[in-house]
């Protein structure tokens, strides 16, 4: 956490836009201990953890827009993902500051399925393509719970 104030300085963001999680499906050690990936004590580190970022991301009165983790090609990392998300937007959702994006209707065939996107012709060499998307919040998160 301590990367983000150094990255803004003395720079007063109006927004924030959050896209992290993606390597966090892992155990941590915590005061010595080992806490298995989704284990009770690792979900209430995690959401800690979360809202503690949120917290400081969002306190100099910054909105922040949280953007939930896309669908992954391989099953046992899209169960993570799911579970990631859902811990995140728990904690988003309890904002006045933060919304939810849930970018998964512009990725995924179904919730919480993976679509491989077709190459546009108007990409660049490196694969990126400008695209307008319109954020609004949204009340659920990117899964049902079950996925």
């Amino acid at each position: 956490m301590d990367e983000y104030p150094a990255m803004i300085g003395a720079e007063k963001p109006d927004v924030v836009i959050v896209a992290i999680g993606a390597n966090d499906g892992q155990g941590f050690v915590v005061d010595g201990k080992v806490l298995p990936y989704g284990s009770e004590g690792w979900q209430k580190v995690y959401q800690d953890r979360l809202a503690s970022y949120l917290a400081m991301v969002s306190s100099s009165g910054a909105r922040v827009v949280w953007v939930g983790l896309p669908p992954m090609r391989i099953p046992v990392y899209n169960q993570k993902i799911a579970a990631i998300n859902r811990i995140a937007y728990t904690v988003v959702s309890q904002s006045p500051q933060a919304i939810w994006w849930n970018r998964f209707p512009m990725l995924a065939t179904t919730p919480a399925a993976f679509a491989s996107l077709p190459r546009s012709p108007t990409a660049s060499p490196c694969g990126s393509e400008q695209r307008t998307v319109s954020i609004s919040p949204t009340k659920e998160p990117a899964c049902s719970p079950t996925c």
